[in-house]
C-alpha cells in the first residue's frame, strides 16, 4: 500500500544588499529581502575561515523567512568559497525547515540553494543574488 505524500516546493530569490549586526542572539544577524516581497533574517551561530582572497567560509545558524502566508525557519549550514578579490563569493547553502507559522505552522522539510555574493566587509555585503529551494513535507 502507498501512503499519499503532500510537499510543497516554495522559491525564495534574496536580492541586494545587507548589513549584519551582532546581537546577544547571533554572532551576526543578516537581514535580506526577498523578491516579491518579504524578508529573511539569517542569524549566524557559529563559522569556521575568514573572508578572503580564495577562501573558504563555511558557518551554521537559523534562518527564517517572513513570507505573505507566514514564516518558514530551517536550521542551515553555508558554505561560502571567495574568488581572487577576496569579495565575491559563491554560496552553498543546505538545511532542514524545523518551524513556521500561519500557513507553515509545524512545517518540516529541507533548504537547499545558494548562488552568488558581494561580501566588502564580514557581514556587510554589497550585492546579492541568493536562491533557495524550500521543500515541505
Amino acid at each position: 500500500m502507498l501512503a499519499d505524500v503532500l510537499a510543497v516546493m516554495v522559491l525564495i530569490h534574496v536580492t541586494g544588499p545587507s548589513s549584519g549586526m551582532p546581537t546577544g542572539a547571533c554572532f551576526l544577524r543578516i537581514p535580506g529581502r526577498i523578491d516579491g516581497g518579504g524578508s529573511s533574517i539569517y542569524c549566524l551561530k557559529s563559522f569556521r575561515g575568514r573572508p578572503g582572497p580564495g577562501a573558504t567560509v563555511t558557518d551554521t545558524g537559523t534562518m527564517t523567512f517572513s513570507l505573505l502566508r507566514g514564516t518558514i525557519t530551517a536550521r542551515v549550514e553555508v558554505v561560502q568559497r571567495f574568488g581572487k578579490d577576496g569579495k565575491r563569493a559563491r554560496q552553498v547553502l543546505h538545511g532542514t525547515v524545523v518551524a513556521g507559522t500561519r500557513s507553515y505552522r509545524n512545517a518540516r522539510g529541507t533548504i537547499s540553494g545558494g548562488g552568488t555574493d558581494v561580501e566588502v566587509a564580514p557581514g556587510q555585503i554589497a550585492r546579492s543574488d541568493l536562491r533557495y529551494r524550500i521543500l515541505l513535507q
